[in-house]
């Protein structure tokens, strides 16, 4: 009898080790990875959109001004849809090989220094990819300021963003972001309860 009992015993044990997905213990495995998709692809839409936003509106709050790269006169140093980031300075401290930004009319052109004319209060620039200076100088007064960072190819994706179907998708991601992590809430404490409720009848 008792050889017969340690038998029974690894039978059942046998039999437990294997769960079938359509079991309640395979339903409840099922739920949990479900769950667990739902929030980490609802994370990495709210990432987005927060990254999006850091990139766009924290620079600008500190002082930043921000550029759209449209032309390739920078190339290769400033590859067109790049993103520059200016700070305000003093002209006169501009040196040869600084990039400046400037506007010219109603536009803002990102040129490189060539030479800095104190006396005359003027700057000689040239794109990067121009075989010739610009044919102006640059006043003072139009200096807007001098480029301290700037981001490869991300200029292309945040002017998508500034678009009327960038915003509509800014504000689907996170629709779908905040409605994917309550999903997964909402399983993760289903699984909770029913956990509960067949601990308590097995007592």
């Amino acid at each position: 009898m008792e050889t017969t009992e340690k038998n029974i015993g690894k039978t059942m044990e046998n039999t437990t080790a294997a769960v079938p997905e359509d079991t309640p213990a395979g339903k409840k495995t099922g739920s949990r990875v479900l769950a667990w998709i739902c929030r980490i692809f609802g994370i990495l839409c709210i990432a987005a959109v927060a990254a999006t936003l850091l990139i766009t509106v924290v620079p600008l709050k500190r002082g930043y001004s921000e550029y759209y790269v449209i032309s390739g006169s920078m190339e290769p140093q400033v590859p067109i849809y790049s993103i520059l980031y200016a700070l305000p300075v003093d002209p006169s401290t501009l040196q040869e090989g600084d990039i400046a930004s400037f506007k010219v009319g109603s536009t803002t052109v990102v040129h490189r220094v060539k030479i800095n004319n104190v006396e005359k209060r003027t700057l000689v620039t040239k794109g990067d990819a121009n075989e010739d200076v610009d044919f102006r100088e640059i006043s003072y007064d139009k200096v807007r300021g001098k480029v301290v960072r700037q981001f490869p190819v991300l200029g292309e994706v945040l002017m998508m963003y500034l678009t009327r179907c960038g915003k509509i998708l800014l504000v689907f991601l996170t629709a779908v972001g905040i409605l994917l992590i309550i999903a997964a809430h909402k399983m993760s404490e289903y699984s909770r309860n029913k956990k509960r409720k067949i601990e308590t009848r097995e007592k």
